[in-house]
């Protein structure tokens, strides 16, 4: 007699984003911003007849029009990503996404409240960024708690079966037989 083989289950957990998640998140995402950046900005001096060599040397009137125009498209790229994918580059790579606190998909409204918020967290990094993402229990910052959002990881199935608190972790002498192995090969 033939056995079916066992399912998996395919409901999906999450847990809070940890503050060392979402900083890599965001690093990631400024990487790719500042690409973005730099294509507007040989875009734009392309536009107003400068010199593409230098994508970020403005005068006068250009630089206030780069400068407006780059914070929008800041704005824009958070707007839009976290919008239609409930999250950015930086957060797909690192399975991480946007959801209201109770569960489900935020609106466009608090999409756009927890981005407008940034206007307050980068000002104020210490406090109403980084600091309340290390000190409230879902790792939030202003603009999640304003909008009612919370930034989410993926745990996957192979994550969800070694428990971390029940689990043996190797003592130092392994781990530096195992190191010592790793150096050798």
């Amino acid at each position: 007699m033939e056995e079916e083989p066992t399912e998996l289950p395919t409901e999906a957990s999450f847990r809070p984003a940890t503050p060392q998640e979402r900083f890599a998140a965001f690093l990631t995402d400024t990487l790719f911003f500042f690409y973005l950046l730099g294509a507007w900005g040989m875009l734009l001096k392309h536009l107003i007849g400068g010199d593409l060599s230098k994508p970020f040397s403005f005068r006068g009137s250009g630089m206030l029009l780069y400068a407006s125009t780059a914070t929008t498209l800041y704005f824009l790229y958070y707007m839009i990503f976290e919008g239609v994918l409930t999250a950015t580059p930086g957060k797909l790579l690192g399975r991480l996404a946007i959801q209201k606190q109770g569960g489900g998909i935020p609106s466009l409204i608090a999409i756009f409240v927890r981005n407008f918020c940034r206007i307050i967290d980068y000002p104020f990094f210490f406090f109403t960024g980084v600091g309340l993402i290390e000190t409230t229990r879902q790792h939030q910052r202003l603009g999640d708690l304003i909008a009612g959002t919370v930034v989410i990881r993926d745990i996957s199935f192979e994550e969800r079966r070694i428990n971390p608190d029940t689990a043996r972790l190797a003592g130092v002498t392994r781990r530096t037989i195992a190191f010592l192995l790793d150096a050798v090969l």
